[in-house]
Parts: structure tokens; sequence; C-alpha cells
């Protein structure tokens, strides 16, 4: 029976069993084990072979800046990185152990004697997320057994799994692929140019009658808006799940009107919680927001406002959670950070631990979520987690302020923007100006500042725009600054109706800026392009040559070399740069495992530790299919 599948490889769950066997030598020292790699089968693998052997693994994304590589690796004391993928020179510190995961996959493998699962503590973490580091600094977070067991368990009651159902995976691979393996599901995997391409994502879903698949709003946006009713007629999705971003009513209506046959479920959850409550969308909202329901038995939603006194319900306020056994410990040798976020405080008389989400939120008479934003210390882009407070100390080493406030807004044509508001005093702004040249008011981000920032932050993290202020709004009660209060930005520059080659025509287009303001000679993802509006660049490039594009091309060819590419210029030279970082950029909201299935075949000396349960399913289905050799 198939397990995992990508454009390269299919394997079963016999073969999976295998796999996990062949790399047990090399996870036999106790110590957090780091996979390198894209969304794929070998990663996949490498994953639930870590879980079965009772090793903790962080995934190191590719993507992610070599700078922020080096530091989850030292951070974590990683010695030993299992590779799904060339490794290029320098990429991974050189004392690194690294073992080839498609060298083992690419074995004639035969499982040799019975698997056993690791003797684990509940308490024992199972994996660790590490966000891409705002600072370049990344924050782990470890969760621990217990809390994927629970999450898994309770999710099973509204978005179950079974055997044969085909699932998708997006890039919250982590989170995602455990759930549907403990019940024998299949994981099927797009690469990275299927996976941003909607008319070949749906071409992808379609041809391997895929049933599942989740989606971060932004994306699902995207692909509703590109897909045509013949392909939305022939989708097999039975279900989608919506992820990451807060989920409005024309999101809702448009999914219900294309895909009425595909139930719709918007999922909140956080790195720090796993998952934390789920809803069926079958209706827009209305006048409130959508509805995320009500919390799992094992946290508490509180509500609180500015001085940490509970809101009545219906009221909005700062979302905290409270759950002894689904909270996480804190962040690894951030003691500064987890005292900010896991806050002990006094809720009517009585002691507690909390975790601020950084979300903004209430709660209706049925205990039902509503989530309605983030707050001021953490912030979401397009999908992406943004902490102001990280940013801030990075932008503090070559801006001159004496306080500052990141923000997201709507800017004209660009939608979902950073903004960087900042206070300067009279030397400050001289700085500034020489420095930067920046001005009073709002500024767009200078070309050669967004170069030095994306040496050590990842590009969604660099700021679109800089507002200078004498001063920032204070709230009249917190003292802290009022984001309503300030400044609204607007893009006063006009669009050029044409530019010199379509390239660089859709690539401002995608950016929300004009034609002038792209440079040539950089990459679109150079230029501060990310994952989702390199669909948007893609779509147009296909409408503009009316030829197919390559997710990587589009994202890391520079600019005037595409459009060479993309007309087929008989004098143009074919790109010889190499692509250093292959892949989609995963950060701290896309790293999770995911899943409930089979019970162990014998005890345990911890029943619900994920390491019996996950190879259970892989006993289970060797089991009923007879495999014993890699097909």
């Amino acid at each position: 029976m198939p397990a995992l599948s990508d454009q390269n490889r299919t394997i079963s769950y016999g073969r999976l069993g295998a796999f996990a066997q062949d790399i047990g030598p090399y996870l036999k020292k106790p110590q957090i084990v780091g996979i390198f790699g894209s969304p794929g089968v070998a990663m996949a693998a490498s994953a639930v072979a870590c879980v079965i052997m009772g090793r903790p693994f962080v995934h190191l994304d590719p993507v992610m800046p070599q700078m922020v590589l080096h530091n989850i690796i030292s951070e974590l004391q990683v010695s030993l990185v299992v590779a799904c993928q060339d490794v290029a020179a320098g990429h991974l510190p050189g004392d690194c152990k690294i073992v080839d995961a498609t060298d083992l996959l690419h074995m004639d493998a035969a499982l040799r004697e019975p698997l056993r699962a690791a003797h684990v503590s509940l308490d024992d973490p199972i994996y660790l997320v590490a966000t891409s580091g705002t600072t370049g600094r990344p924050k782990c977070i470890p969760v621990v057994q217990d809390a994927a067991f629970l999450s898994y368990e309770w999710r099973d009651e509204f978005t179950p799994y079974r055997s044969g159902m085909r699932v998708g995976i997006y890039v919250f691979a982590i989170w995602e692929m455990f759930r549907p393996l403990r019940k024998g599901a299949e994981l099927w995997f797009p690469d990275a140019s299927t996976l941003f391409s909607p008319s070949e994502l749906a071409d992808f879903l379609i041809a391997h009658n895929v049933n599942e698949m989740l989606f971060t709003p932004s994306f699902y946006n995207t692909f509703l808006t590109a897909l045509d009713k013949t392909k939305a007629d022939r989708l097999p999705l039975s279900r989608v799940v919506l992820n990451g971003e807060v989920v409005d009513d024309n999101l809702v209506t448009t999914s219900l009107a294309k895909l009425p046959n595909t139930a719709l479920w918007n999922l909140y959850s956080i790195c720090e919680t796993h998952d934390v409550c789920m809803s069926h969308l079958t209706e827009p909202a209305g006048d409130a927001s959508v509805s995320v329901g009500v919390p799992m038995e094992h946290l508490r939603a509180i509500i609180l406002n500015e001085t940490d006194t509970p809101c009545p319900t219906g009221t909005s306020g700062q979302l905290y959670f409270e759950g002894p056994r689904m909270l996480g410990r804190g962040y690894i040798n951030r003691p500064e950070e987890t005292r900010l976020r896991f806050r002990e405080l006094s809720i009517e008389g009585r002691k507690t631990r909390l975790y601020d989400t950084g979300d903004q939120a209430w709660v209706d008479d049925t205990g039902a979520l509503h989530i309605e934003g983030r707050i001021a210390h953490m912030l979401k882009l397009r999908g992406f987690s943004i902490q102001t407070r990280e940013l801030t100390d990075t932008l503090r080493d070559k801006l001159a302020f004496s306080s500052a406030a990141p923000w997201v807004a709507d800017v004209g044509t660009r939608g979902q923007t950073l903004i960087f508001y900042y206070a300067a005093d009279a030397s400050q702004v001289q700085a500034n100006a020489d420095n930067w040249g920046l001005t009073a008011g709002t500024n767009r981000m200078p070309p050669d500042f967004a170069a030095e920032l994306r040496e050590v932050l990842p590009a969604y993290c660099v700021p679109s725009f800089l507002v200078q202020m004498d001063a920032l709004p204070l709230h009249p009660v917190s003292g802290k600054a009022n984001i309503r209060a300030l400044p609204i930005v607007t893009d006063d520059v006009e669009l050029e109706s044409a530019a010199e080659d379509g390239v660089i025509a859709a690539a401002a287009t995608a950016m929300g800026c004009a034609p002038s303001q792209i440079d040539p000679a950089l990459s679109f993802h150079n230029q501060g392009g990310d994952s989702l509006m390199c669909v948007t660049f893609m779509l147009d490039l296909e409408k503009a040559y009316r030829r197919p594009i390559d997710f990587e091309l589009a994202m890391n060819v520079p600019l005037h070399r595409l459009d060479q590419l993309m007309t087929q210029e008989a004098d143009a030279p074919a790109p010889t740069d190499s692509f250093d970082r292959p892949g989609i950029l995963l950060t701290g909201a896309t790293g999770f495992l995911g899943g409930g299935m089979f019970l162990p075949e014998r005890p345990v000396i911890y029943p619900k530790a994920m390491s019996s349960i996950v190879l259970s399913a892989i006993k289970t289905v060797v089991r009923v299919t007879g495999w014993t050799k890699s097909p």
C-alpha cells in the first residue's frame, strides 16, 4: 500500500518501515536530528524514522539563509543531519555528520526484523519548530509527545482519515503529515513549481485523485481565482483545511460557489500549543468575524484587556491560552522571550501559566473563538510570522530611531504590506538622511538598505515602507504604541502602463510598484518577492508569453535573463547560475506534524507516545498487505 509519493518516487508503508530500520543505526545516540530538505518523500520518511526511533528532529529548510541554518544547528547542538537533497558547500556547518536519505531510499531494502518503537516519555519532545529568525537568530520551541498525541486524537473527531485516502501536502508538511499516516492514508507532495502554479496544482490534484489539501487563506484565494469551472468541476477534493491567517467572508463565499462539494474547515493552531480549535464553514459569517470553533478540552481560551482583566463574552481583547499538557515549556536558550510570551498571571484569584498568542479575539455565547487579527508584537504577512521585537532590534543596527512599531496593512494595489513606523530625533533624522536618503513621512525602502537587510533576514521580513515620525501615537490606557492611530500609507506612485519587457511589467504588478522600480539585474526573490507574490508573477508571465514558467526560474533567475528565456532569443545564453537555495520557505507557523490512528500491537512503557502510534500504522499496513520487500 502506498504511503508517500512525490514527483520523483512512491514508497509503500513496508518500504517506509524498511527505511526506518536502515537509518536506525545512525539514530542510536540520544540527540536532536536535523532534517535538511524541501517537503517530499525523503523528508517525510526521515521524519517518520526519527519519531519511531524516539529522536526529536528539527526541519532545516534549504531556503533559510545560511546564517539562520547555522544558528539553528548551533542553538540546538545538532551533530547529525539527514540530507534529503544535495547540500551546497558551506550551507551546513562542516562538523555535522551528514546521512544521505536518498541513498538509503534507493536501496532494495526489506524488513530484516520486526520494528520496535523507542520507549519515550510523554514529556519528551517529538520535534522542534525553528522559526526562520527575524533577527537571524532562530527561536526554537519543542513540541512534546503528549501534546502531539492529544491534538491528533482530538482532530480525528472533526477531520478523520481512512486507509487509501489521498492527502496533498502544502508547505505545512511537518505539521500535517503524521496525522493521515496514522490511519493508513497516502501523502502526495507536489514540488515547488507545481504547488505555486494554480493550474498545475489543480492538474496534480486531479491526476492523483487527492481528497484533502491544507492551504493558507491567501494562497487558497489565489488558487480559486485562477480556477476555471471545468477544472473546478473535476477537482476530487472532498475537504479543504484553511490555516495560518484570518478567513474572510469573501473567501468562504467563493469556495462554496466554486467547490460546493468540498467541505471547508477553518483551523486555528499555534506552534507553542499545537492545534487549538477548528470549525466547519458552511456559510458566510456576516457582520461577525469567522469562527474558528470551540477550543479543544485540554486548552482554555482567556481574553484579557489592557489591564490583564478577563473580557466579558462578546468583547474583543488579547487572546491567551492555558493548559499544562498542551503549552510548550518555552523557547530553547531564550529566557527573556519565554518570560514575555509564557506569562505567570493571577486570573480571578487563581494563579496560572498563560501563552500570549499575539491575536485579537473574542468568544461568543457558545464558547467559539473569533479571531480578528494580530496584535503588535507578532505580525502575519501572507502566512509568514514576523516577530516585531526581533525585527526592531535588527533594524536598530542600521537605522537610527528612539522607538518603533512594525505593522502590516493594505497599501494600494500591493495588498498586505510590511511597514516600519519609527520615531527619530533631530540627530537621528540627520543620520538616516545621510545613510539612506530618508525624509520625514513615508519612504519607500531604499534598494541598498533592502539588500543589506536581506543578507540577515528572510525577504518577507524586509519592510516595504519606512515611516519617519517625530513621535509614535500612544494608547491612553496601556501607554504602548497605538496601532490604530498610525498614519495610513498610500502608494502614490502612478503605475506605468507599459514596461520595457513583459517580465518587468509582470514583476511590477506582482509587487505592486512601478516598473521603473524593478531592477532587471536582480531576481524576483532578491527584490523582496515571496512565494505567494511569485504565484501572481507566474500567472502574468504565462498570459504574456503564452508558455508555462517554472517556479524556480521565476523566483531565482535575474529578470533580464528570465525575459531572454521567455522570448527564446537566439543569442541568449542559458542561465548558469546555480540555485543554492531551491525550495519553499517555511516559518514557525509552517512547521508541524499531524495525525491520529492505530493502537500499538503490544504494550510499551508509554502507550500514547507518538513513536509507537506511527510504528503501529506501518506494522498494520504491512501485516494487511503482506509486504516484506520494496516494490
